[in-house]
């Protein structure tokens, strides 16, 4: 019979860990992550899409299978959501994997990967310059913010391009850089010349044209979800308001 003063021996957490069978704690933790990845896929094991059951097989065994072991069905629809999405980022994120995880499980079984497209490069004093998101040449080393056919001009007329002033290509071509094609205006300039580039039929507005035209058009747009956003009670950028008993005031 035991007193009421006897004591439970106190028991740590190493002998806890060793009483259940593992080895460390590490190892415990590992368990239980592979156990919350077999329970999301066995959640979609009665659903009807097999492309759903093959994303989840490959993200509850990425633990136990390993980069190398997974199934071939499982590897297969990798490959073909890669070549769907063509990017191996863009698939890794389907199945809970990096960029470098998918390249090594595609090339460890000589799958065919897409090519890589070089941008072509220009030599330009002594600097190579490669094509940036905009479609503007911008070097490779050094400050990124310069263009290449801001160094051009400045080449070929000997002057620095004025504070307040962009060079511009006169009939939109960002590869020809030919002296006639490029030209030094003023930032008001070089936008009004490319508003006249892309909208030719609104070049010779006069100014109460472009003000009918912006009542038209962009005002009663602007009216029109202003008027939608204050009805969710949601600003202007979409965020909630933080008064929203002023919507319902307002409305």
């Amino acid at each position: 019979m035991r007193l009421p003063s006897d004591k439970e021996p106190a028991i740590d957490g190493t002998d806890f860990v060793r009483v259940a069978g593992f080895a460390s704690v590490d190892e415990v933790k590992s368990a239980v992550a592979r156990s919350a990845a077999v329970v999301e896929a066995a959640r979609l094991v009665d659903s009807s899409d097999p492309t759903r059951m093959l994303r989840a097989a490959a993200r509850s065994g990425k633990a136990r299978y390993g980069r190398r072991g997974l199934p071939q069905d499982v590897v297969a629809q990798m490959y073909r959501d890669y070549l769907r999405r063509k990017s191996l980022a863009k698939a890794g994120k389907l199945y809970g994997r990096t960029r470098q995880a998918m390249y090594d499980i595609f090339y460890g079984r000589k799958l065919p990967l897409n090519e890589r497209r070089m941008h072509a490069r220009i030599l330009f004093g002594g600097i190579a310059w490669t094509p940036s998101k905009d479609g503007y040449y911008r070097p490779t080393t050094g400050d990124r913010s310069r263009h290449l056919h801001h160094a051009i001009w400045e080449a070929r007329t000997g002057r620095i391009v004025p504070s307040g002033w962009q060079v511009s290509f006169c009939n939109g071509d960002q590869l020809d850089f030919s002296a006639k094609n490029l030209v030094c205006l003023p930032i008001n300039e070089v936008s009004r010349l490319h508003y006249k580039r892309h909208y030719p039929g609104r070049a010779n507005w006069t100014q109460a044209d472009r003000i009918a035209f912006w009542r038209r058009n962009t005002r009663d747009y602007m009216r029109r979800k202003a008027a939608i956003y204050l009805a969710r009670g949601l600003r202007s950028d979409g965020r909630k308001r933080r008064r929203p008993w002023l919507a319902k005031r307002l409305n």
